[in-house]
């Protein structure tokens, strides 16, 4: 085909692949919402876990030159209690955000903290711009993009909504934190268990709306 013709194919498949991922991640919000989605919850593995989400997310960074830095695998005897399959979905959502809104060769920290009541904080930190405080209030609204709409950076407003709603389905919570010109920090907390804790499956109950909340935790 001559270069022009490509050229226009080309435009049709990205809008193709992007009108698709709208779709899916519309129907997975309706699904959330509708409490039609359930969760296994089982030890996991944080550092396996993490090994896994990395080999998904490693292409897109090279892509857009965004150094990866991993603090988690070293720890391999860290175990959560959550649903494996739900919990790299939302790792790799953070992951993905942080990428794509990132600064020319910046970097994305994968962390954790341990906290004494048992609770585990996946630390998800990138050297991006940073998100202005009077709009952090809005980044769990769906459809919300906080006016990178009118960017370059391709994104549907929801998949923030979507990874709230499954870190508190599975007994979590997801926090953030930002600053202007150095960028921003998403935790997720989950409970730490014990490698054989017996798995239990709990169904989703719709959750009210609410205001995120914010930690604290320097940058």
């Amino acid at each position: 085909l001559p270069d022009s013709h490509k050229s226009r194919i080309s435009q049709i498949l990205k809008a193709g692949n992007h009108l698709l991922e709208l779709i899916n991640e519309v129907l997975d919000l309706a699904r959330v919402e509708a409490g039609k989605i359930t969760v296994s919850l089982e030890p996991i593995n944080i550092a396996e876990l993490i090994v896994d989400v990395l080999s998904v997310i490693r292409p897109m960074a090279e892509k857009f030159n965004i150094d990866l830095i991993d603090k988690i695998t070293a720890q391999n005897s860290v175990h959560i209690f959550a649903d494996r399959t739900r919990l790299k979905q939302v790792l790799l959502n953070l992951l993905s955000n942080g990428i794509k809104y990132n600064r020319k060769e910046g970097s994305v920290t994968l962390s954790l903290e341990k906290q004494k009541d048992s609770t585990i904080y996946i630390l998800v930190t990138d050297t991006g711009m940073g998100i202005p405080s009077e709009k952090l209030e809005k980044i769990f609204v769906p459809f919300d993009r906080l006016g990178a709409e009118g960017s370059e950076v391709e994104g549907t407003g929801i998949v923030m909504t979507i990874s709230k709603r499954l870190i508190e389905l599975m007994n979590g919570r997801i926090h953030v934190h930002s600053t202007m010109g150095k960028g921003s920090q998403f935790s997720v907390s989950l409970p730490s268990c014990a490698p054989k804790k017996i798995n239990k499956k709990y169904e989703f109950l719709p959750l009210e709306s609410s205001s995120p909340e914010t930690s604290k935790q320097k940058l």
